[in-house]
């Protein structure tokens, strides 16, 4: 990341350089796109895997899920956010308390960047 400076040299914002992978096969594009990637990260027009909108608020703590806030939970989805239609389609089997392809918090992971626990 470069910091951008006006006159004085105050920083006044942060660029970052171009980063480019190219994985092996289009298999491997997607697992490592929506690894590293939520949807809101690319734009809409670059979507190139279906996404979900969820009905309900999920909250996550100490390794499970519920649809109601927990003192200490985090949100990791909400009504109105979007997210990969494949995370979601997890998250409902395992809300259901069923084995998933992973464990939740590989699932969860990438929604609770830059979050912390609600606030009571």
């Amino acid at each position: 990341m470069i910091s951008i400076k006006d006159e004085s040299g105050k920083i006044v914002g942060d660029r970052m350089e171009n980063l480019i992978h190219a994985p092996a096969n289009p298999v491997d594009a997607e697992r490592e796109i929506k690894l590293w990637f939520k949807p809101n990260d690319i734009p809409p027009l670059r979507h190139g895997y279906p996404v979900a909108e969820p009905d309900e608020h999920y909250h996550f703590l100490n390794g499970r899920l519920s649809l109601t806030h927990e003192p200490g939970s985090a949100c990791i989805l909400a009504p109105c956010d979007i997210c990969w239609k494949s995370d979601f389609e997890a998250l409902l089997v395992l809300y259901k308390g069923a084995e998933a392809a992973y464990p939740v918090e590989s699932v969860v992971a990438k929604y609770l960047v830059n979050q912390g626990p609600e606030v009571d």
